[in-house]
């Protein structure tokens, strides 16, 4: 996202401050709550994995793919609307660039948080784990969110990250486009499924 808006000669979509707090908020909690994900309920049926097999398997690294792409389409476009487009009309500088900065950072935010859950598994559907399934993911998604809505709204504390409030409409939009990538996963991980199928004649 970075590389495409700087060859683009746009400025900066986010802030050092505000990938570091991304990072924060999406490798801590729930980085932490997926380390004790149940077990798959495939996994006594699942044949073994070949020895010679890399961790970053042709699955793993399609689902990347994919979501390394959804992110780049929907957070390069989002801040050239909302800087060049300037739709909620605001005068000056840097309260359209402050602004659309706000909304790809809180985008982005929403985007890791729906990823958590849909990278549970690299293969199996979110619905076939259990969306419920791991309660601790679900209190730190809680939280982490929480936290971000605090430091976007709270005026004092988003001085310190550089973001200003949003409206109700900003905010919509960016649950949207967060939970319109459920879809663009179970769609890769259920076509790398009947690939395999393919594969094996079944």
């Amino acid at each position: 996202m970075l590389t495409g808006a700087f060859f683009l000669g746009m400025p900066l979509p986010l802030i050092a401050i505000q990938i570091l707090m991304v990072n924060l908020t999406t490798d801590g909690l729930p980085a932490l709550a997926l380390g004790v994900d149940p077990k798959a309920p495939d996994l006594m049926t699942r044949p073994p994995r070949h020895p010679q097999e890399k961790v970053f398997s042709r699955s793993v690294n399609t689902l990347l793919g994919v979501i390394a792409g959804y992110l780049t389409l929907v957070l390069v476009p989002l801040f050239i609307y909302y800087f060049y487009w300037n739709p909620a009309g605001l005068a000056g500088y840097d309260q359209v660039l402050v602004r659309a900065q706000t909304m790809v950072f809180v985008t982005l935010v929403l985007l890791e948080m729906v990823n958590a859950f849909n990278c549970r598994s690299d293969h199996l559907s979110l619905f076939s784990v259990g969306v419920l399934a791991n309660r601790f993911l679900i209190v730190s998604a809680i939280i982490s969110i929480s936290f971000i809505v605090a430091v976007v709204q709270w005026p004092t504390v988003g001085r310190l990250f550089h973001t200003i409030p949003l409206s109700l409409a900003d905010w919509l939009l960016a649950i949207f486009l967060s939970l319109a990538l459920l879809p663009v996963g179970e769609g890769t991980k259920w076509w790398l499924r009947r690939s395999a199928q393919l594969k094996l004649g079944i």
